[in-house]
Formats: C-alpha cells, structure tokens, sequence
C-alpha cells in the first residue's frame, strides 16, 4: 500500500490542484472551527463550509490555567486570542489571551497547558503559529514575538525570548511561519501583513491589506493570519474577523488573490456564525465531496511531508470486495459506476489501490515521505469502490494535498 500510494503522487506531480482546510476561533462562544470550501461549483464540492468544531473550554491538568471563552475588549485587548495546528501530530493549540492549552484534533481531549510569562511576554496573548520544521509554537502579544518548543509536559522549553516587532509594523494581531522561507508572518491592528527574519529591525515586506480585495472588503484591524503550506511561498490566510481571504503576495507592498483550490475555491468568505474570529489556523487535512451511497471514506492525520501515520479509512462497507481508485480531478457531474456515483474523472492517469475483502471498516496506512520524495502541493482524489455480490457501490470523495509541516 505505501509503495502504491507513492507510486500514485509522483505519477501526478505536475498537476495543481489544492486540498486543506482553515481553523478559527470565536472567543466569545470558545469554540474553534474547521473552515473548508465554500463551493463554488453547480455539484457542491468541496463539503463545507464547516469541516468540524471543538469546545476547548475544559480543565487541565497541568498547574496553569486553560483558554477559557473570552469576549475581546477595546485596545490591544480587541487582538487578544488566536488558534494554531500543528499538522504532524494533529494538535490543535489555543489561546485566549492568557493560557495556551493543546487538543487533539480528533477527540477534542485537552493534552497539555501552560503559560508563557517565562518567554518575556505579556497579556494578551495575540497570535499562535506552528513552526512544523522544528516543532516550534510561535506566540506574539501586541508588542514582539518568542517561540517556545513543546515537549509534552507542563512547562514547554523556551526557544527564542521577546524580540520587538520590526519598525513600521503596528501592534502584533496574530503570527505564523512560511516554512518554505523560514520567515516570520505577522499581521497588525492597522491592516498591514508583513514578514521578516526572525530577530530583524526591519521586516522585508510590508503589505497593507485593508480596504477593497478583489473578492470582499478587509477592515481593520486584522485579527487573524496562517500561512497555506501546501502553495507557493508567500500564499497567506487573513481575517478582520468577518471576513476569511486567502491572498498571494505579489511584490514590494502588493498583492493579489491565490490560485482558487479544490477545498478553498473562494478567493474570500464568511466568517462561520457565532461571532467575529479572533486568529486562524493552516490544516493539511484532507477534504470530503460528494456523499456516495453511505459508507464513509477519510483519514486520520495531515498529508504532511513527511507523515508517517497518514492512513486512508473507510467506515460502513458492505461485506465484499473493495478497492480505492484514484485520479487528478473531479468528475461535476458524477459519472455513474453500475449505477453508483463516481466522483473521479477516469483521466488517463487514474487507477486503484487493492481490491480487499472487507466486512464493515478498513484503515489503510499510507506513510507520505519527506519533501525530497514528493513535492509539496500535489492533490490526490480517492473513492472507495465496493463490490458485494455483483451489485456496485462507492464513498464519498476525498481530496488531501501534500504539504510542508
């Protein structure tokens, strides 16, 4: 299967479609969101917009307290709070100005909490980012920037103590990494997004994105910012907390929309109801269309290079055979397979995985290799195609893009 499954990305290398998904978190309500699509095609792909939603407001059982819901106040008090993934072990972390605490992903379970006076930095906490190149949290208040490296327990190791904010950026709203580059990516109360080497005076570009977009309007300050691993450097997430806009730098001071994708294939969106986001998050994980004939086909983990756990699972499968066929595309509308829904185009390069015999549930490991075998930004599409006494069925579609951690 791992063979198979490497064999199948290298195949599509120079295809560029896109799969991931967007956190946020509304403070007020202390709930975070997993943000995908909105479609914009006649057959509803990508499911969305809501992927999935976490309560993080529970105990812990570390000594310092755990983000609790949170209404922002005036002042820097207006930046406080901010969600961050770390997509290789499919964490979730949270901040409500005060405490950072990490969930799984899955379960929602609170695994560690912790404050991060001992970094130099000052409530409110403003801005969360994952440094998956070496397993660094990010964190910012309105006035500088530290990191900090988990290490599973109550007190995380400190990695980089408070360094200002560079001249000409205002105050600090939210912060993350483009792992392509190593830069640090903040965005600011009076509409600015900039990036820099951590530790500069000065950053190397300062966009100012507020105002009219190509797609919506971005008002100030902005709340929230996440750097998209999976596209060209430089592809960027932005919130003034009602509007999401998924944006490309372009040059000195500029900027455009990014390349739609399958699972973000609106250059702008709604924030979910509930309130404005205070802080957004990058997910490598996969995506869902089309709702086929009932068994469920996903998977567990991020399409992270490398992804040593990544699995494709498939839930509610009649007892027969089943294989997992792949292709570069969507077919809108389904095509039709013995009068089941085919979501895959059946271009020249699609094929399948298996068949296996199966009797309700299978998890297939499919391990993804670090960046020198496969390249960030490639997109596969997966249907399971079941057999159970001559009479065909399919699953749902599923889409997931490899990207950087």
């Amino acid at each position: 299967m791992r063979t198979s499954i490497f064999l199948v990305l290298a195949a599509g290398a120079l295809l560029p479609a896109r799969a991931q998904s967007v956190y946020g978190i509304q403070g007020p309500i202390g709930r975070v969101w997993e943000m995908t699509g909105p479609s914009v095609s006649m057959c509803n792909y990508p499911d969305g917009p809501i992927g999935s939603s976490l309560l993080y407001a529970v105990a812990g059982a570390c000594p310092a307290p755990t983000p609790v819901a949170f209404v922002p106040g005036a002042g820097v008090a207006a930046l406080m709070g901010d969600v961050a993934v770390d997509r290789e072990n499919d964490l979730v972390y949270v901040t409500d100005g005060a405490a950072v605490a990490a969930y799984d992903a899955v379960t929602g379970a609170l695994q560690v909490n912790f404050t991060v006076g001992f970094l130099g930095l000052n409530p409110p906490l403003t801005g969360l980012g994952w440094d998956g190149s070496n397993g660094w949290l990010w964190v910012s208040d309105a006035f500088g920037y530290a990191a900090l490296q988990p290490n599973g327990t109550c007190m995380p190791v400190a990695q980089l103590a408070f360094q200002a904010a560079p001249a000409g950026v205002g105050a600090l709203s939210d912060i993350d990494v483009d792992p392509q580059t190593g830069e640090v990516w903040v965005c600011d109360a009076g509409g600015q997004v900039a990036h820099f080497v951590a530790g500069a005076a000065v950053p190397n570009n300062v966009i100012g994105v507020a105002g009219a977009l190509p797609c919506g309007f971005m008002g100030m300050p902005l709340l929230g910012l996440c750097i998209d691993t999976s596209s060209p450097a430089g592809t960027f997430i932005v919130t003034d907390g009602v509007t999401v806009a998924r944006l490309a730098e372009t040059g000195a001071f500029a900027f455009g929309v990014a390349v739609p994708r399958f699972a973000l294939p609106q250059g702008c969106w709604p924030a979910p109801p509930g309130g404005p986001l205070s802080g957004l998050g990058f997910s490598a994980r996969p995506v869902t269309y089309g709702a086929g004939m009932g068994p469920k086909l996903d998977a567990l983990g991020h399409a992270t290079l490398p992804s040593p756990n990544f699995a494709v699972t498939l839930q509610g499968a009649p007892a027969g055979l089943v294989a997992i066929a792949y292709d570069f595309g969507v077919a809108c509308p389904a095509l039709a397979l013995g009068g089941a829904p085919l979501y895959l185009p059946l271009s020249p390069q699609w094929g399948f995985i298996g068949p296996f015999a199966i009797a309700g549930n299978l998890t297939l490991p499919a391990a993804l290799p670090a960046p020198g075998v496969l390249p960030a930004g490639l997109t596969i599409h997966l249907q399971a195609l079941m057999n159970a006494g001559g009479a065909w069925s399919t699953s749902n579609g599923l889409a997931f893009t490899t990207a950087l951690p």
